[in-house]
């Protein structure tokens, strides 16, 4: 069921974001709610690029991932002609949603370089969790093909309460994670 423009209560923009070591790939639908509670979510716009040639962690390439879905984000944001109600950003990776939520933590360049770029162009409530089985965008990263990237995960046709939740076990602790190593005051024999 396709909803009109002019019956919707709910309109939101969901982008999926995955990477591996061959590619990085986002992916936006638009899940569109009226005013009888139907839901129709619909294929905006889908994004993949090829990883980089040289070694690059897994984690680093899921920032890159998140960068480019922010930037996509922000592009349709600017290009539609209608108001976006609420914007949601999906990952499988518990990671960079650590990095993204810690504020306490000092980061090694290039991931903090990243995470200055997710956190100006989201707000940290944007991002949600959800496992590599319902990830559209594995499919890019991946490259596969599934009827999957065209509809979306069956999810976005339920009520909020049927969305993935995130993992029990997943932390707000930096163990694991690209930290800056403090330095503390000098000290006069240092000198």
């Amino acid at each position: 069921m396709v909803i009109g423009w002019e019956s919707a209560t709910l309109i939101q923009l969901h982008l999926f974001l995955d990477a591996s070591i061959m590619a990085l790939g986002v992916v936006a639908y638009l899940r569109v709610t009226d005013q009888l509670g139907n839901v129709s979510c619909r294929f905006i716009m889908g994004k993949a690029r090829v990883a980089p040639l040289k070694d690059v962690s897994v984690p680093r390439l899921e920032l890159s991932a998140a960068v480019l879905a922010v930037r996509l984000g922000t592009t349709i944001l600017a290009t539609i002609d209608f108001k976006v109600d609420e914007v949601y950003y999906w990952t499988d990776s518990t990671t960079v949603l650590r990095y993204i939520r810690n504020d306490q933590a000092r980061y090694k360049t290039f991931v903090a370089n990243r995470v200055s770029m997710i956190r100006e162009g989201s707000d940290q409530n944007e991002w949600r969790y959800v496992n590599s089985e319902w990830n559209p965008a594995e499919d890019a990263s991946r490259s596969k093909q599934s009827e999957r990237w065209r509809t979306g995960p069956g999810f976005l046709l339920k009520e909020e309460c049927f969305w993935p939740a995130e993992p029990a076990h997943m932390s707000n602790s930096v163990e694991g994670l690209e930290v800056r190593r403090e330095i503390g005051p000098k000290r006069a024999q240092d000198c």
